[in-house]
């Protein structure tokens, strides 16, 4: 806030603020536990204090407030853990997984990835398995090389896991398609250029950079996947289509 108050020449354009609450709590705990809920009500209280000094600011009627969040979250509990080891045999592969879904490598292994692929097809439940050419579009996984040749993606409300891993008390997680309706984030956006009482449906949050700088008076790259004219009818000018 005492940035506010600078002068002109001193005053930055763009003021960036990170809350890592409640992402960890609700990774505990659970994203319905009673203490993500007071976790939320103390981040509030901080936004309210933030947005009290922004009013009361020499320049409150020149500031835009976009608040938004990198994902949602969802209940996973203690039995919900799906253990590749138990359907295929993986000595050899590596394995890379962020809980929600593993990345399998062979290495050019064929008819070993072939007969994992099948083995874990036929026997898996509560999730799918994917070459990483045939993911689904919107991962953008199928051309890039970092991806493993077989990828397992759990079902929402699951993970997948090694038995040589940590073990899984249960809380909260991240990391499903992105159309499921519990990873998505909020959007809220305040400002002098904004339409106050608009809802937005459902979009990506590439789209926010383009916002941001349509707001700033920038032109944004033309190589970026964010495109303003997902979000310009928040606009008071929205822009040209």
């Amino acid at each position: 806030l005492h940035w506010l108050g600078l002068p002109p020449e001193e005053r930055p354009q763009l003021v960036l603020l990170y809350f890592s609450e409640p992402d960890g709590t609700a990774h505990r705990n659970g994203p319905d536990d009673p203490s993500v809920a007071a976790t939320v009500t103390e981040l509030d209280a901080l936004l309210g204090r933030l947005l009290d000094g922004i009013e009361a600011s020499p320049v409150a009627e020149h500031v835009h407030v976009l608040i938004t969040s990198d994902h949602g979250m969802a209940p996973v509990p203690p039995d919900h853990v799906i253990y590749l080891d138990d359907y295929a045999d993986l000595d050899g592969v590596r394995v890379i997984g962020n809980a929600t879904q593993a990345f399998l490598y062979f290495d050019g292994a064929e008819e070993r990835l072939w007969s994992t692929h099948d083995a874990l097809s036929e026997r898996l439940e509560h999730a799918r398995v994917f070459l990483r050419e045939e993911t689904p579009p919107g991962w953008h996984y199928d051309r890039d090389h970092r991806i493993g040749d077989l990828v397992v993606a759990a079902d929402p409300g699951w993970i997948v896991a090694r038995r040589e891993g940590r073990p899984w008390s249960g809380g909260g997680m991240h990391g499903w398609d992105p159309a499921v309706r519990d990873m998505h984030g909020i959007f809220l956006a305040a400002g002098p250029d904004l339409v106050p009482g608009v809802e937005l449906p459902a979009f990506e949050n590439i789209h926010v950079y383009p916002l941001v700088a349509r707001l700033l008076d920038l032109e944004s790259p033309p190589a970026i996947d964010g495109r303003i004219e997902a979000v310009d009818t928040v606009l008071a000018t929205p822009a040209r289509r």
